[in-house]
């Protein structure tokens, strides 16, 4: 080996510490490769140099902590789960006791007068009520006693109002099974077409209807009154009217009617022609 400029030789196994170079070569290559796997290759877009170990340390760690510190401002807005649950507890709570406010029992006639100081209040009425205009769902409803009521803002501007708490609906107004049942149980259904009649009126258009037919000139109907009224009947057909005209003889002006016997006794005196 050429060991300066001057051009001095010095043998290469007088430098090694096996005196075999290509013995010691080779075990340098093996402990290179190793070395490579172990710490691994500079990265294209890391620009440390190759000789730099600490360098590349000192960038590695400095993208660590740039990456860190990115994170944590993203999250410095946001709570973790005690505090978050602990803020929604104390959300709620004041939600709560902002809205309702136990104001004790007092007779339906002794509520206070609405306004914003009666707001989120809550009474419990110990008497029966019947609603007011001054409720949310107007007037007239029956409550029995025991129903609580609270004062809102039904508005937000400033309208306040009676609200009558979950717990009792008024079905005073409503039918009852059974009575709808009984009110059912007195009608039928209706068909179209057809209207209600009486038995009786059934009865008389049934017979009606058995009527095959009426003689030309018998019977008529008045146009104005609609009432049916008889023009001429035969006799035959007026049962009984024939045998109570057999019994009967005809009228003559001016002539009486005599028993046979007496007719005869006339007719023997007639046969007298004079008397001494």
């Amino acid at each position: 080996m050429i060991q300066n400029a001057a051009g001095n030789l010095m043998k290469l196994a007088s430098t090694t510490a096996s005196g075999d170079l290509t013995e010691d070569v080779l075990e340098l290559q093996g402990k290179v490769s190793a070395l490579e796997t172990s710490v691994g290759t500079k990265e294209e877009e890391s620009s440390i140099t190759a000789s730099n170990l600490w360098a590349a340390i000192e960038e590695v760690k400095a993208a660590y902590e740039a990456a860190d510190s990115s994170i944590n401002g993203k999250f410095n807005d946001y709570y973790n789960k005690t505090e978050a649950d602990s803020k929604i507890d104390q959300k709620i709570a004041t939600a709560i006791s902002s809205t309702y406010k136990p104001a004790g029992s007092i007779m339906f006639s002794f509520l206070p007068a609405l306004g914003a100081d009666q707001e989120g209040k809550v009474y419990n009425i110990i008497d029966a009520f019947t609603t007011t205009e001054d409720f949310v769902e107007g007037a007239d409803n029956k409550y029995p006693a025991g129903t609580n009521v609270v004062c809102i803002d039904t508005d937000d501007a400033g309208t306040y109002k009676w609200d009558v708490l979950a717990g009792f609906v008024d079905l005073s107004a409503y039918e009852t099974t059974s009575s709808v049942n009984g009110k059912l149980a007195n009608k039928v259904d209706k068909v179209e077409g057809s209207s209600l009649v009486q038995n009786t009126l059934i009865t008389k258009l049934t017979n009606m209807a058995q009527i095959n037919g009426v003689a030309s000139g018998e019977l008529e109907i008045d146009g104005e009154s609609h009432e049916l009224s008889i023009v001429a009947v035969d006799s035959s057909k007026v049962t009984g009217l024939n045998t109570a005209l057999a019994g009967k003889v005809d009228a003559v002006p001016g002539s009486s009617l005599v028993q046979d016997t007496l007719i005869s006794k006339l007719s023997a005196l007639a046969t007298i022609n004079n008397v001494n």
